[in-house]
């Protein structure tokens, strides 16, 4: 690339009595002469910038975690679904498995994790979750909490 500017061009066209000879002489394209003639110049190449982070290749151990692990897997979907859920409301465990998108194996493992989310009726036959923690404490009765 050449830093030849207009006024450059113009004073080598009359040095050398044309812009072949001109262009010739100083070891530029007469293309390039010609547009640094008319006063545009190319600009000069920048770096390389380093690759966006959505471009990168690869995967980080989190990424492994979202997709594959378990235990992150299913807690992560039962926080969504009590978020969905609302804070006044409530849904049987089969329901609430449905919206969290969730196996009943995978629940019975880690229903333990969210005992302040869910209440076991009198019967003992059906969990209610609640979509807060203070609605879950109000079935139980608990006068200490909510």
């Amino acid at each position: 690339m050449t830093t030849l500017n207009a006024k450059q061009a113009a004073a080598a066209v009359k040095q050398y009595g044309g812009v072949r000879k001109a262009a010739k002489a100083l070891g530029v394209p007469y293309s390039t002469f010609g547009l640094r003639l008319k006063g545009i110049v190319s600009k000069p190449p920048t770096a390389p910038s380093p690759a966006p982070a959505s471009a990168r290749v690869g995967f980080t151990r989190d990424d492994f975690r979202q997709k594959y692990d378990k235990s992150f897997i299913v807690p992560a979907r039962i926080r969504e679904a009590l978020k969905k859920l609302g804070p006044n409301r409530y849904l049987p465990e089969g329901e609430f498995i449905r919206l969290a998108g969730i196996s009943p194996q995978d629940m019975s493992v880690y229903r333990n994790q969210f005992e302040d989310d869910h209440v076991v009726t009198v019967e003992r036959s059906k969990r209610l979750w609640c979509g807060s923690k203070a609605l879950a404490a109000e079935f139980r009765g608990d006068s200490n909490n909510g």
